[in-house]
């Protein structure tokens, strides 16, 4: 470092004095070995590298080891307690050698305990918003063969993955993970990302995954996966209670690849076990018929019994078909047959009222049923799409004979499978208005509920490929009041999306906007999902304000130009927003604006989007 200090001949001040140390750099590699070493972000904050990212590869001198990586001290917050979100500190772990598409295991700091492990021999490391907290961590090489591992679950899905990830992983391998929740939450849900083991499924003879669930130490069997996930109906998988365990065996001929998984917290009711004598919960059909009997059938049944059984069929081109043969249950129907996760279905109806429905990238798929019989139903398809494609779906006709109540008659769509404890948080449409929904993932399902006082008719189309929900769009504003909402709007924006809205209006007018629905995950300083306005047309001009949660600001331009930018995370989604724009010849402040015309067009839109959600 050259330091000059230059003074004029006339100047009198008392000077200055500079204290020389030295300060470590803000990246660089580090090897990992069976040592342990330690490194802080805690020096950097003594010099200019404050508020700096700084981006620290740690590669195990052994190729054939993994790298592990943990906080080592936590720190009360002001009240005195552990918390568990990083509030000073931030320090994100990525899976590889890059940032780039690599996996992003989650993020440590000064208040929360975790530990991260590599799948091959390297991880990153990124400190961000460092402040004079710290963080300090301690890094060691473990042997690719010690693949026992326990993670906690606080905020952040965990991400898990097979030793040597995406390289094949070894012979003779048996790995147990054991995942805690700390949230109480009551479930745990475990999706598989990709997998490619050794084996045909079911049957997973060769090299397998075993997943066990329970509370405070007792676990049972929740399901088991093997093959490539692309051809074979895997998971979701839940814990039927706040902790996970998950067994990964290799034999001694290995040549598949491995799996990545991703664990997080789920409001899934637990189901209550298996009762005794009703055999295994987990079934796979075949071409050739099985039976299922109740416990002790044909002697009378057990009191109390409660059996519950899942039956996958052994090929995914396949559906599964069940006849009753034999039923005597007195006083009320007690046998619940389910379509995937559907509720309720009826062989003898001429259609079909739910069921399974399985895409391919080649052809469009339209799904079209009359809704004519006079009884009430609940209908639910589970639509799938090849791995690593997502689903676009065109709603172009929702249409009933008599105006309905969202209340009443109602389609939703779920990102993802049906989960009847999260039913209350995703949006409804009800109307004829077209509705276009783009999913996050492979598979989405498809719920519509008509009442026995309706009749209508239910079309969409639907595809399987690479659809983005961002938008770059284009606006031209009026003095009439036009409504921008969220993608996938009134059901639940998808993650990671980012669009913009460019609003022009006439030259010597006003833009200005009213936010009359906002639900967008709340984070502070609106860092997650946010909704931000620009007083220009991009987002180089002065922001004129960012929001999230319920927030439902009226904001004005001070030209005739606006941009708006929308952008989620890959973590929680909301229902979105609804809010409209026009162009005003004053520059009027819109909190002020009192006519009863412009009153009656905020109220009567806040109304409808109610009834629209609730």
């Amino acid at each position: 470092m050259y330091v000059e200090f230059l003074a004029g001949p006339t100047t009198r001040e008392i000077g200055f004095l500079l204290n020389i140390t030295d300060a470590e750099r803000c990246d660089g590699n580090l090897t990992a070995t069976s040592q342990e070493g330690n490194f802080t972000s805690l020096s950097l904050t003594n010099s200019f590298y404050s508020n700096q990212k700084c981006t620290w590869i740690i590669k195990a001198q052994n190729e054939n080891d993994a790298v592990k990586v943990t906080n080592i001290f936590s720190r009360e917050d002001a009240y005195g307690e552990i918390s568990s979100e990083c509030h000073h500190d931030v320090v994100r772990v990525y899976d590889g050698n890059t940032t780039e598409g690599a996996p992003f295991p989650g993020e440590l700091c000064s208040t929360v305990d975790r530990t991260y492990y590599s799948s091959g021999n390297t991880l990153s490391v990124v400190f961000e918003s460092l402040t004079s907290e710290g963080v300090q961590l301690k890094y060691t090489a473990i042997p690719e063969s010690d693949c026992n591992r326990t993670y906690y679950i606080i905020n952040d899905p965990v991400y898990i993955q097979s030793p040597g990830f995406p390289d094949p992983y070894d012979s003779d391998l048996k790995c147990v993970i054991f995942i805690f929740d700390l949230r109480i939450f009551p479930n745990l849900r475990l999706d598989v990302i990709n997998a490619d083991i050794e084996g045909d499924y079911p049957q997973c003879d060769n090299d397998s995954v075993s997943l066990f669930g329970g509370y405070n130490g007792s676990y049972r069997p929740i399901g088991q996966f093997c093959g490539n996930s692309s051809v074979s109906p895997v998971g979701p998988y839940y814990s039927n209670g706040r902790s996970m365990k998950l067994v990964f065996k290799s034999n001694s001929n290995t040549n598949g690849t491995g799996f990545q998984v991703v664990v997080s917290h789920s409001n899934r009711e637990v189901v209550p076990y298996q009762s005794e004598n009703c055999g295994p919960r987990y079934l796979t059909a075949t071409t050739n018929p099985e039976f299922i009997s109740s416990p002790g059938y044909p002697v009378r049944t057990p009191i109390n019994a409660d059996c519950i059984w899942i039956i996958k069929a052994s090929d995914p081109n396949m559906t599964v078909q069940i006849d009753v043969i034999d039923s005597d249950i007195p006083t009320h129907p007690l046998i619940h047959i389910y379509c995937g996760q559907n509720r309720g279905f009826l062989y003898d109806e001429p259609w079909s009222c739910g069921g399974a429905v399985d895409l391919t990238t080649e052809r469009e798929r339209t799904l079209t049923a009359p809704f004519e019989r006079l009884i009430t139903q609940d209908c639910l398809w589970t639509i799938h799409a090849p791995t690593n494609t997502n689903i676009k779906v065109d709603v172009d006709r929702i249409k009933f004979l008599f105006p309905p109540s969202c209340n009443v008659s109602y389609l939703e769509i779920y990102d993802g499978n049906y989960d009847n404890s999260t039913s209350t948080t995703h949006g409804k449409s009800c109307g004829d208005s077209n509705t276009d929904f783009i999913s996050s993932g492979n598979v989405i399902t498809v719920r519509f509920h008509f009442n026995v006082s309706n009749r209508g008719m239910l079309r969409m189309v639907l595809k399987a490929g690479h659809f983005s929900a961002s938008r770059t769009t284009s606006l031209a504003a009026s003095t009439a009041y036009q409504a921008i909402t969220s993608p996938n709007y009134p059901f639940n924006y998808p993650s990671n999306v980012e669009s913009t809205w460019t609003i022009e209006g006439d030259e010597g007018y006003y833009v200005g906007i009213v936010v009359i629905f906002s639900s967008l995950e709340k984070s502070g300083g609106c860092q997650k999902d946010y909704m931000e306005a620009f007083d220009g047309a991009d987002s180089g001009a002065p922001s004129l304000g960012r929001w999230c949660g319920s927030s439902q600001p009226r904001i004005m331009a001070s030209s005739s130009v606006m941009l708006l930018k929308f952008k989620s995370n890959s973590h929680t989604v909301d229902k979105g927003f609804w809010m409209e724009y026009a162009m005003y010849k004053y520059h009027t402040k819109l909190q002020d604006i009192t006519s009863s015309g412009r009153l009656g067009v905020i109220i009567g839109a806040s109304c409808e989007i109610i009834l629209g959600i609730n």
